[in-house]
């Protein structure tokens, strides 16, 4: 009976406080969820606020846009906010600062986030001329994503500048032009096989890339400068291409994926 009478006494005291931390935890979780959508919607309307100043080129409205934004630096996500500040800061030509700001960025950013902040910290610090980082960066980026054509692009030329190794300078680019059939990439690709000393190939893609640009009146000092390249090498630019036979594409530098796994391509 007293055994009953403590167990009844002990469950109303339980109940009791549980409806107290109701009365606590509730409206605090109404608060979040509040904040949560505003914090949503701030979002929504500094990411097209900022695009509308990046197309109309107002950069100098970028700044001031963003220290308007008291919400979102205390409210959202450290990696979004810092992010942005590192977008601005490139803009505004201040890389030292936006690569402060991009690892700042990716100090909590989660896997899924990483890669834009990875490459925007890899061209904020190329601009300074933090190669070495630089170059280390391009990789880590292509590393979250190994068919992006815009890290594979930078990491070619910056392995070109610092007279690295033309193989993989070569593997990376072929990545980009297989990603984004960009006739202007094909011509980069081109001269770069040249400079390799297979001509052949680089006939090829100079005829690709004339089939890609066809359409863009832009491009004709792309094409003319793989022309000259050719024409120097020996090679007809206006003779009918092949492919390259398929005995020589053993000597075809593999993919980036294909070298790391030591695969043959």
């Amino acid at each position: 009976m007293v055994g009953g009478v403590i167990l009844y006494v002990v469950n109303q005291l339980q109940l009791r406080w549980t409806l107290r931390l109701l009365a606590v935890v509730a409206p605090l979780a109404l608060v979040e969820g509040l904040l949560l959508l505003l914090v949503k919607g701030a979002i929504r309307r500094f990411d097209q606020q900022l695009l509308a100043l990046l197309q109309a080129g107002k950069t100098e409205a970028l700044l001031p846009l963003y220290r308007q934004q008291g919400l979102l630096r205390f409210a959202a996500p450290r990696h979004y906010t810092r992010g942005k500040l590192g977008l601005i800061y490139a803009r505004l030509q201040r890389h030292a600062e936006a690569a402060d700001a991009y690892r700042e960025a990716l100090d909590s950013a989660p896997d899924a986030k990483r890669y834009p902040l990875t490459l925007g910290l890899a061209n904020s610090l190329h601009a300074i001329g933090d190669d070495d980082a630089a170059e280390e960066a391009y990789r880590e980026a292509i590393d979250e994503d190994h068919v992006n054509v815009q890290a594979s692009v930078k990491l070619s030329g910056l392995i070109r500048a610092r007279a690295g190794d033309l193989a993989e300078a070569e593997r990376y680019l072929r990545t980009a032009v297989d990603a984004g059939r960009d006739g202007k990439l094909r011509c980069e690709l081109a001269l770069l096989l040249l400079e390799r000393g297979q001509a052949e190939e680089a006939a090829w893609q100079h005829s690709l890339a004339a089939e890609e640009l066809a359409k863009d009146e832009g491009s004709g000092a792309a094409l003319e400068q793989v022309r000259a390249a050719l024409r120097e090498a020996g090679v007809d630019p206006d003779a009918p291409a092949a492919p390259p036979a398929a005995a020589d594409a053993s000597e075809q530098a593999p993919s980036p994926a294909e070298a790391e796994a030591g695969e043959p391509p």
